[in-house]
């Protein structure tokens, strides 16, 4: 979010929120009052509210424009850019503030004599104090957020879990189905065997397994597999599929259903039966507890209607993310007019 987008979003925010709207306007509006009150006695009422805007309107800049700062860049830890960029602030405000006060000063209070020490002294202080309310209030504001977003989270999966033992079917007669629909199979049509013991297999860990806090990568990896197995017995054709994996330690773990659903966000969005271009490559690589897993799959140039669901597979694993893994993760997503690429980093590192 550049800037403009912050500020017209803010501002889009205070239009539903006018009690804050108002306090802010009255905090400033008080302080405008008194230092115009101040300075009026020892110039015109004219000068000393003129003055006075100048500089409110300085110390204001510098309140929101830090906000901002701390909501771009501290909240991505990026404290390097943050701290250079606050000294900026408080130099460029301080120094503006310390020229047109001085000018101002010379100008119309020929009278009175401050010296420069004095000039630095109360743009600079008034600044780092006005700078640092505002990153208080932005770090508030910060954590204010982030709660009421895992509270969304909890409740969003809160809700998918009833929706989803509403909808459940009992597992056993799921399970004793598949078996009977197995026998039937065997030694008539071996493709339909095949498939239906793969699907048991990842209906099983699917209700079985994902109740589980970690599962081994491996077993994953092993789903991951037999999902890939699944789609190309389904097809006639050979299908481009591609699934690479590289760990460097055999008891790595992760969330059960994490990486599933992007595989098959492949499969359900891509054109993978496409002849000539159909593609779908996966590489999935741990690395001293540093988990990297990038998706491309190929694309119908010419944009199909979306359905309802068409989007919420990834909007759930960016929460499930969100919720596991704060600041410890990255997803990527890129789309192009023939393919899309997925990137997902997650750092366990210091689990």
């Amino acid at each position: 979010m550049d800037i403009a987008e912050f500020f017209a979003d803010g501002f889009q925010k205070l239009k539903h929120k006018p009690l804050v709207l108002l306090v802010n306007a009255s905090v400033w509006l008080v302080i405008l009052i008194v230092t115009t009150i101040f300075i009026s006695n020892i110039t015109t009422l004219k000068h000393a509210f003129a003055f006075s805007f100048f500089n409110i309107g300085m110390l204001a800049f510098a309140y929101y424009l830090n906000i901002y700062f701390v909501n771009r860049f501290i909240e991505k830890q990026k404290y390097g850019i943050y701290i250079f960029l606050l000294i900026a602030l408080i130099v460029g405000v301080t120094y503006s503030r310390f020229s047109i006060n001085s000018f101002y000063l010379a100008t119309y209070l020929e009278s009175y004599t401050f010296s420069n020490t004095w000039k630095y002294f109360f743009s600079g202080l008034s600044t780092l104090m006005v700078v640092a309310i505002s990153l208080f209030y932005g770090l508030l504001i910060n954590r204010s957020r982030k709660e009421r977003e895992y509270q969304l989270i909890i409740f969003k999966q809160q809700q998918q879990q009833l929706d989803y033992l509403k909808a459940q079917m009992s597992p056993h007669f799921l399970f004793n189905s598949l078996n009977n629909i197995y026998s039937l199979t065997i030694g008539k049509a071996p493709k339909a065997t095949e498939m239906v013991l793969l699907l048991a297999e990842v209906l099983r860990y699917a209700l079985y397994e994902s109740k589980k806090k970690q599962v081994a990568l491996t077993t994953e990896i092993d789903q991951i597999n037999k999902l890939i197995s699944l789609y190309k017995l389904k097809s006639e054709t050979p299908l481009a599929i591609t699934f690479n994996s590289l760990l460097s330690s055999p008891t790595a773990s992760i969330e059960p259903m994490l990486l599933i659903p992007l595989v098959e966000n492949c499969f359900k969005h891509g054109n993978i039966h496409h002849a000539s271009h159909g593609f779908i490559f996966m590489e999935l690589n741990e690395t001293n507890g540093l988990i990297r897993f990038h998706l491309k799959n190929s694309k119908d140039p010419q944009p199909k209607e979306e359905s309802k669901d068409s989007g919420i597979g990834l909007k759930n694993i960016q929460q499930r993310l969100l919720l596991l893994y704060p600041n410890r993760h990255s997803l990527l997503l890129t789309e192009e007019p023939d393919n899309f690429t997925v990137l997902l980093q997650i750092d366990k590192r210091n689990e």
